[in-house]
């Protein structure tokens, strides 16, 4: 429960079993249920692969007795046919699902918020993100079971967070974490980490420190991610909210390290690409400036800047725009401090355009706004003003290939 990786590690087996799999009526209700967690990942995940899953789904559903197992099956449905017709291996656009959002089937609607909240964040859209969660959470009722509302509300929890609004998601993290608690879900370690953020935003730093430190002797769950990666760039955080910049550098470079060297059961892993090392190495990049040590942060950038084109053009994985924002907030900070200044604004200006993930306090956008001009960032951010999301990508990958 709550972890992505746990489904995609077992998939694959998943779905060699319950494709052609006939089951009796009291199952095919929780036949289906498992096959939506394959489904959901490969659609998004690798959308033009053979989509087992979903076929499968497809031949159940006239069985299906549950009114959101049909809904959920009627959405992907839309989003197999979107994809089909798309010419590059991506999501579907969020905008995909506008007709079943703004339709009259409450099941529909609550459905395809759901995932027009995941499809939103990853183009940047933080703010619609949030809009569609907050609708699929009014719409959510009893028979949904405990799990689905704390999911919503930890969902809210992590977007506020990376919209830079600590207080807003510790809000959600209390109102997930009792049920993420009796379901031993992986996301509980990840609420706690919001509720320690949002003690750092306080100034309350002891109580800080006794929420990481609680985390260090929670059981680890099968699959979950490596001990010490979930509260590693928190420790990092608080170590530099104490004045410890050593200390705090050095423990980003530790998680980074670790995030590096693991490898997650089932899963194909290309370390200089992966989201989750991709991101505590631009937060990292971006301490060092913030923190006055930018002199040291050159190879950091370095190492950066050789990526980013191919992270970008998705060379490897489809584009996520708050990830790709986050590096190019922190390569353009670097860039402001010890480089081409106006060039820095402008990936700066970018960065925020991209919905760039703000949940660290190191990559806090008041950063920008104390180190930059204020003149040079609001034209940075006037130039970019009514730009779409291929206009503003291929002024990233202008910015990029200069670097």
């Amino acid at each position: 429960c709550g972890s992505n990786l746990q489904v995609i590690a077992v998939a694959g087996q998943v779905e060699d079993l319950l494709p052609t799999f006939d089951p009796p009526d009291d199952l095919v209700d929780a036949t289906g249920w498992a096959l939506v967690g394959c489904a959901m990942h490969a659609l998004l995940l690798t959308p033009q692969s053979e989509q087992r899953a979903f076929a499968a789904l497809v031949r159940l559903q006239p069985r299906f007795s549950h009114a959101r197992l049909r809904a959920f099956v009627h959405v992907l449905e839309n989003f197999s046919g979107t994809i089909r017709g798309a010419s590059a291996p991506s999501p579907p656009p969020s905008i995909s699902l506008s007709d079943l959002i703004e339709g009259p089937d409450p099941d529909l609607v609550f459905i395809a918020s759901i995932l027009a909240g995941h499809l939103t964040e990853n183009e940047g859209n933080v703010a619609a993100a949030l809009g569609h969660l907050q609708r699929a959470l009014d719409l959510c009722r009893t028979g949904d079971g405990p799990w689905m509302e704390a999911n919503l509300h930890s969902q809210m929890a992590n977007l506020q967070a990376q919209n830079g609004q600590a207080r807003e998601a510790a809000s959600h993290a209390l109102i997930a974490i009792p049920t993420l608690e009796r379901l031993h879900s992986v996301d509980t370690e990840l609420m706690i980490a919001v509720l320690a953020l949002n003690d750092l935003a306080d100034g309350n730093l002891d109580r800080a420190a006794e929420r990481i430190d609680s985390l260090l002797w929670r059981p680890q769950q099968g699959q979950a991610w490596p001990g010490g990666s979930v509260i590693g760039n928190v420790r990092a955080e608080l170590e530099l909210a104490r004045g410890d910049i050593d200390g705090g550098l050095a423990a980003y470079t530790d998680t980074i390290t670790l995030l590096r060297e693991w490898q997650p059961p089932g899963v194909l892993v290309i370390p200089e690409f992966e989201p989750w090392i991709l991101y505590p190495e631009s937060v990292r990049l971006a301490a060092y400036v913030v923190h006055g040590r930018v002199d040291a942060a050159r190879s950091f950038r370095d190492d950066l800047v050789t990526r980013t084109l191919s992270v970008l053009r998705g060379d490897y994985d489809f584009m996520d725009f708050p990830i790709a924002g986050t590096i190019l907030f922190a390569i353009g900070m670097w860039e402001v401090a010890a480089g081409d200044a106006r060039a820095g604004a402008e990936l700066v200006a970018l960065g925020r355009r991209f919905g760039y993930n703000q949940t660290m306090p190191s990559v806090a956008w008041s950063h920008a706004e104390r180190l930059i001009d204020p003149v040079i960032l609001a034209r940075a951010l006037e130039g970019l003003a009514g730009l779409d999301a291929t206009q503003l990508r291929d002024r990233a990958q202008g910015l990029a290939a200069e670097l």
